[in-house]
């Protein structure tokens, strides 16, 4: 506005102010119609934009009679009354009207917008279509993002979270991935699904360059590519499950990325050639995630009888040294069938005393990994704070 880039807009828009009325009076009410008019002059006396009312427009000159004695909300107009050119930041367009505005000005030739915008969205259509004789940008509407408990976005409620909250967390990539994916359908915006974007990201990485490597050449279709714009690197993401990480994390309790490391690389030994600079700020990331969120959230969980004496004959099995994943995990399903146990219900009683969490890494290889000490260790901590 006061750069004057909205100049030649503005002019049009109010020199055919009855054509603009005609497109807006469907959407307002009797009474709003009756005093609506599209520009709000700034006050030149107290600054204020909403409590102005316009009397009238010169096409000659391009200015507004206006008298600023509007309520709005806790403020009251000065009572100014003056005449003002609407040129050059006077004062700025309702809404509504803006965004057709900003179209034909600034040249926008693409449009995303939510699905609560349609009917804002053609009525900027008909701006420009009846007073700017222009085409409307091609577009899209998007779904709305929703809060964990299934509720649209508020940002008045604080639901949701900032960008700069899922970029502690998360990478820009996975970011970018979330704001990619169906864009037509609802998704849920918080900060527990970023380890599934974090892990999703990754995977499309690994599938774009297993693609071309069988291909031998480039998959310009790839969604990796639309993510990363086309640059996507020399070698795929680090292939590591965000959620092991933070599972490594509850189990080490170690604020050390490079031990963390040293043990995430004996589960994933293709880590070993994965992106140094990549990897650490994926574990730095996790990190965040685990000390703010998923070392806090850990789910509550009461042993039954029947577990608690599985689980003590599983930790007098780890007393002796093992090395076979396959046989501590064919282990794990013997006792809970000695104890009339669901493998299952069994399974879920280990990764709680763990992990501290229902789910969790193959439980077997992580345990190898942590060391039997550390598994026993963790285990009877478990029992214990539940005793």
């Amino acid at each position: 506005y006061e750069g004057g880039v909205f100049n030649n807009g503005l002019i049009s828009l109010l020199d055919q102010f009855h054509q603009l009325e005609e497109i807006i009076a469907p959407t307002l009410s009797a009474d709003t119609l009756a005093s609506w008019y599209p520009f709000f002059p700034i006050c030149s006396q107290c600054g204020k934009v909403m409590t102005t009312r316009v009397l009238a427009y010169s096409a000659e000159n391009h200015s507004v009679e206006y008298i600023c004695d509007k309520p709005y909300g806790e403020f009251k107009g000065c009572g100014n009354h003056e005449k003002k050119s609407i040129l050059n930041g006077g004062g700025k367009m309702t809404w509504r009207v803006d965004w057709p505005l900003r179209w034909f000005s600034l040249g926008i030739d693409y449009e995303l917008y939510g699905k609560d915008l349609i009917e804002s969205f053609k009525i900027g259509q008909k701006i420009m279509r009846r007073i700017f004789r222009t085409p409307e940008p091609e577009n899209m509407f998007y779904e709305m993002f929703l809060d964990e408990d299934g509720s649209k976005i508020s940002k008045s409620k604080g639901s949701g979270l900032t960008v700069e909250e899922w970029l502690t967390y998360g990478s820009y990539d996975s970011l970018v991935y979330l704001m990619f994916k169906m864009p037509k359908k609802a998704k849920e915006l918080s900060r527990r699904i970023i380890p599934q974007y974090a892990d999703e990201i990754a995977s499309l990485s690994a599938d774009l360059f297993a693609r071309e490597e069988k291909e031998e050449g480039s998959v310009k279709e790839h969604p990796f590519r639309f993510v990363r714009l086309g640059k996507t690197g020399n070698t795929p993401l680090p292939q590591a499950s965000y959620s092991l990480i933070c599972n490594l994390l509850s189990a080490l309790k170690t604020d050390d990325l490079k031990l963390l490391k040293t043990y995430l690389i004996k589960i994933e030994p293709s880590l070993k050639d994965a992106d140094d600079s990549e990897l650490n700020a994926l574990l730095e990331k996790a990190s965040h995630f685990y000390n703010d969120l998923y070392e806090k959230e850990g789910e509550a969980y009461s042993f039954s009888d029947i577990e608690r004496k599985a689980l003590q004959e599983f930790i007098e099995y780890l007393k002796t040294p093992r090395s076979d994943v396959q046989e501590v995990h064919d282990t794990i399903f013997s006792i809970a069938r000695t104890h009339n146990l669901q493998p299952g219900a069994f399974f879920k009683a280990l990764y709680h005393a763990i992990v501290h969490h229902e789910r969790g890494p193959k439980l077997a290889s992580f345990i190898l990994t942590i060391g039997q000490e550390k598994a026993i260790a963790l285990i009877e901590e478990s029992l214990q704070k539940d005793a």
